[in-house]
């Protein structure tokens, strides 16, 4: 199984006062290799902005890409993901990007906090909790 995570969780996990036992199980189960897990450069960036902006220092926030970089696959946004998520302008534009990345790392689930990501024809969109519970 391949899980794409969205920046929320990613987010979820790097900031503590975020962060939940169902992202800790979701980090943990991948750094064990019980299933794939897929994220974005631009959620990285978005992270490392995000994360100075919540206090996060530097050195913290290094340590946790180094340590997404070693565990997840890390794949960039492609113009052609950019033009998918263009072509639905009445969606989240960054919604689109992830869904499209998604889409072409062959992912199986999206995993997300946003309850309004809207739902892939091919791509379940669950909640951590979710998650969680379907792999257990």
């Amino acid at each position: 199984m391949k899980a794409f995570l969205d920046t929320n969780i990613l987010l979820d996990f790097l900031i503590p006062e975020r962060r939940s036992p169902e992202v800790a199980i979701i980090f943990q189960a991948a750094r064990d290799h019980l299933f794939e897990v897929q994220v974005t450069t631009q959620s990285l960036v978005d992270c490392a902005y995000i994360a100075s902006r919540c206090g996060i220092a530097p050195e913290s926030f290094r340590r946790f890409a180094g340590w997404v970089v070693d565990h997840f696959n890390v794949e960039a946004v492609s113009s052609f993901q950019i033009r998918d998520a263009l072509s639905d302008p009445g969606h989240d534009f960054e919604d689109n990007v992830q869904a499209a990345s998604a889409w072409d790392g062959c992912c199986d689930v999206i995993i997300t906090r946003d309850r309004n990501f809207l739902a892939t024809p091919s791509i379940p969109v669950l909640t951590a909790g979710e998650f969680v519970q379907a792999i257990s």
